[in-house]
């Protein structure tokens, strides 16, 4: 009913409101991609937010976002790079040097100096279950690794 048609009562009657909660959007990009849309009602506490898409060497989440806001939202995939371990492995070679190192996705690590009194000659370190040769740079890495250290020659340092 409408008000006009209330005009015409000359009793008591009970009128009952009828709401419909606001409806809002949350949109969730990846830079200038749109990856996703999801509306809720005013009231919600959870979404079925998309899938974050994944980048190579790197662990994404959803900026934070609050559904009791009321508004319109913008989400953001942010995303940290991932770390590994390289191990390093002298076997009795007499290489006094940090055992382990924890490296960054796609970004540039110095390998071990030698601390020893020995000094070797045709030194490679090479990655256990391949023939890659591992040297200073920039490697991706996308898990632990262990590396055995190799060379062709030992003598004694006897410095200068």
């Amino acid at each position: 009913k409408t008000v006009d048609d209330l005009k015409s009562v000359t009793g008591n009657i009970t009128v009952k409101a009828v709401y419909t909660a606001n409806e809002y959007v949350v949109i969730f990009m990846n830079g200038e991609e749109k990856v996703g849309e999801v509306s809720y009602r005013y009231g919600a506490t959870e979404i079925q937010a998309p899938a974050v898409p994944e980048v190579a060497g790197k662990t994404g989440r959803w900026s934070d976002y609050d559904l009791t806001l009321a508004d319109n939202q913008t989400v953001l995939a942010v995303y940290e790079s991932k770390t590994f371990t390289i191990t390093f492995d002298y076997g009795d070679s007499g290489f006094v040097g940090d055992k382990t190192m924890t490296v960054t996705y796609d970004e540039n690590f110095t390998l071990p100096e030698n601390q020893s009194e020995w000094e070797f000659d045709g030194v490679a370190w090479i990655i256990v279950g391949t023939n890659q040769e591992l040297t200073e740079g920039k490697y991706t890495i996308d898990g632990d690794i262990t590396v055995k250290f190799t060379f062709t020659e030992k003598h004694k340092y006897f410095g200068v």
